[in-house]
């Protein structure tokens, strides 16, 4: 210590409380201070730190410490963490950072994401950084819209940050795989300093295994409760053996109604059953090709069978989900029979008094169907 400079060094230092073990490790502060007795360089080093244990030291944090500590619940090991920082308290503090976390998170609130498992190494400084992932058994919570937690099997990417003056760009390549989801992404972030919207240029690959377990994911906050509700209900079962993202433009001006950029989403939905209104019956074993571009869903290249009675390239259309109106136009065919038995699960039946079961039919039939479901007005 000096009337400038003081440091705290610790070697060959073990720690153990209430059943756990420190590992042997290093760990080192020093720091530089000016006249005023006010910090101008800092610089940090441990080769273990288990942010579990930080509740050790709490005894001894100022308060608003303690509510920072409480409120993030930091989890998992650090390895080998240098940090330096100078110019702390000025416009332009400096700063560089490097470890290797393992198994680290911290806890979700709802103005913010949580995450617990986190494996990788991070390096960063005033110019920008990189974080490298490889992590299994990653845990993501996002409060604000799903309640359950999403489990990620395995998680490896890269994300790459560089500042400039008016901008930090982000680019990140990640491969996530799950018992639910497989996806490949590329992503790239522009984000302005000076107020205007981030502008993002994405690019992905994914799948679906189970669509019954997958919409559990599905944001409820983010749609409209009647759209959510009627979500819940159309997707029944299934897989989506390939899908495609592609999304560009200023994330302001979504869903693009004036050509800014644009979402472009496909997926290939395989065995599908699709309970599209509570009145009717599903359609069973649905191939479809669906497409998502900006507001509008559609599909218009299918087939299905709904009870008994076979469908070709139905026009499936919401032409915007913003005020959500399912329609349907098809021409289907199959036995009288079979269309017997459709219009006793449909509203049909009504329109002959519910006498349909007392009729006997016999033949081959045809007939078209147009239905329009106005998801926003009416309770599913």
């Amino acid at each position: 210590v000096s009337n400038f400079d003081w440091l705290i060094a610790a070697n060959e230092f073990r720690l153990s409380v209430e059943g756990h073990d420190w590992p042997e490790s290093s760990l080192q502060v020093e720091a530089s201070v000016d006249d005023a007795g006010t910090i101008v360089m800092l610089d940090a080093r441990a080769s273990h730190l288990n942010l579990d244990n930080l509740r050790i030291i709490r005894p001894w944090l100022s308060e608003e410490l303690k509510d920072l500590l409480l409120d993030f619940q930091p989890s998992g090991v650090v390895r080998n963490l240098v940090a330096t920082a100078s110019k702390i308290y000025s416009d332009e503090p400096r700063f560089n950072v490097s470890a290797e976390l393992d198994r680290v998170g911290i806890a979700g609130t709802s103005s913010r994401p949580g995450v617990r498992g986190f494996s990788g190494l991070v390096r960063a400084n005033r110019a920008g950084g990189r974080l490298e992932s490889k992590s299994t058994e990653l845990k993501i919570h996002v409060p604000e819209y799903l309640p359950q937690v999403i489990v990620i099997d395995q998680a490896d990417g890269t994300v790459i940050w560089k500042n400039s003056n008016n901008r930090t760009t982000i680019l990140s390549d990640s491969i996530i795989s799950s018992e639910i989801i497989n996806s490949q992404s590329n992503v790239q972030l522009v984000l302005y300093k000076d107020g205007l919207s981030p502008e993002i240029d994405l690019a992905s690959t994914w799948s679906i295994s189970n669509i019954a377990e997958a919409k559990r994911y599905i944001p409820e906050k983010a749609l409209k409760p009647i759209l959510y509700e009627w979500l819940q209900m159309a997707l029944v079962s299934g897989s989506i053996t390939h899908g495609t993202t592609a999304l560009n433009g200023p994330l302001d001006k979504f869903p693009f109604d004036g050509g800014e950029g644009r979402l472009l989403m496909k997926a290939s939905v395989r065995n599908m059953t699709f309970k599209y209104h509570k009145l009717w019956p599903a359609a069973e074993g649905l191939d479809t090709e669906v497409i998502l571009d900006n507001a509008r869903l559609y599909s218009t290249e299918n087939q299905s069978i709904n009870a008994g009675i076979s469908a070709i390239n139905a026009k499936v259309n919401i032409p915007d989900l913003r005020d959500p109106v399912l329609n349907i136009e098809s021409f289907s065919t199959g036995s009288l029979e079979s269309i017997r038995e459709f219009s006793m699960q449909s509203p049909i039946t009504n329109v002959f008094g519910g006498q349909l079961d007392h009729v006997t039919v016999d033949g081959e039939a045809s007939f078209d169907l147009n239905l329009m479901v106005p998801l926003k007005r009416e309770r599913i």
